[in-house]
């Protein structure tokens, strides 16, 4: 009897343990992690209208939702969206706003219901509205996984991989803060304008566009650009109305025929000071550049700085127009049609 008991003890083991294989390969979620339903009968059936926090859990999502107060969601939940569906935080009422403030140790997800996934599954977030903050979320398989036109909202500490687009700040207009996150296998990983300083301390890696794109909106209050990671493509030409400080090692790239214009009757200038083993390098985006790919920088006021730069591929690099700028020295002028004017 002791050994039948035996055999049968070891049967149940073996049972439970083929069971958790098929589970893992299916793909169904592990107990313990509950399943809070599709939008036919969750929480996320319906537009946010009141003040909802989620339990821990897995969502799906069919239909696209709007969110018009505050949805809080708690550590270690996923929302798992369907073809072509969003979430949109809206201005309507003035309330909506997303709190989603994952750990290290449990993350949010945002991804693709499919089982076999690509970028572009689901549509993404759109915060239109102030105060959202994401912390420890994961974006994946999106269109646009984060696109923020509104103000005072947080992202840090995210990833963002596999996404068409990983973070879209185009439309803020203040208070935005990225810090901390990773950029991976995006095919943009981030676009952003000038109403925010751009730090070191997000990470790039394995995107198909390897850059970040700045949009062209004119610098009209003070910034500082500070990441060398990646170079910053100018993909549009822009004036320069305050100042503009460079860190040493960055990469500016300009479209085609694009331009920079410090502005005259501003307090704009350029402040690029770089180092011997960190020049900032004002160049072409093209993979095989050649001389006035794009035209230059046009000084039309006094105190711009530059120091251990090179300019590359522009029509003009500098044109002064009679006025001074402060060559610190060890510049380096190259393939350009003309070097300064």
């Amino acid at each position: 009897m002791k050994t039948g008991d035996n055999m049968k003890r070891v049967n149940w083991s073996r049972a439970a343990g083929m069971l958790l294989v098929l589970i893992l390969i299916s793909g169904c979620e592990v107990p313990g992690l509950p399943d809070q339903g599709t939008d036919d009968d969750g929480p996320l059936s319906a537009d946010i209208t009141s003040a909802t926090i989620l339990e821990k859990g897995v969502y799906t999502l069919k239909n696209s939702v709007y969110v018009e107060a505050e949805l809080t969601i708690p550590p270690g939940t996923s929302l798992r969206f369907g073809d072509g569906v969003w979430l949109d935080v809206t201005t309507s009422g003035g309330l909506g706003k997303i709190t989603a403030l994952g750990t290290a140790e449990e993350p949010i997800i945002f991804t693709s219901s499919r089982s076999t996934t690509s970028a572009g599954d689901w549509q993404g977030i759109f915060v239109h509205n102030n105060g959202s903050r994401f912390e420890y979320c994961e974006f994946r398989y999106a269109d646009t996984a984060l696109t923020v036109s509104g103000n005072s909202v947080s992202v840090s500490h995210c990833t963002f991989a596999s996404n068409m687009t990983g973070v879209r700040a185009h439309e803020t207009t203040s208070g935005f803060v990225l810090s901390g996150n990773a950029f991976t296998a995006n095919k943009d990983p981030l676009l952003f304008n000038a109403s925010f300083d751009l730090d070191n301390s997000n990470t790039f890696s394995g995107n198909i566009n390897q850059r970040i794109e700045f949009n062209g909106a004119d610098i009209t209050t003070a910034r500082t650009w500070e990441e060398t990671e990646v170079p910053i493509f100018a993909a549009s030409s822009f004036y320069v109305e305050a100042p503009l400080t460079l860190t040493p090692g960055l990469t500016l790239a300009m479209g085609s025929d694009v331009w920079i214009d410090v502005t005259e009757n501003t307090t704009g200038a350029i402040l690029a000071i770089g180092t011997d083993t960190a020049a900032i390098t004002f160049t072409s985006i093209t993979s095989t550049p050649v001389a006035g790919d794009w035209q230059g920088i046009y000084l039309n006021k006094n105190g711009c700085q530059f120091q251990y730069c090179v300019f590359e591929y522009a029509d003009t690099a500098l044109t002064t127009n009679s006025y001074t700028w402060e060559d610190l020295g060890n510049n380096i002028f190259r393939y350009n049609n003309f070097d300064t004017d």
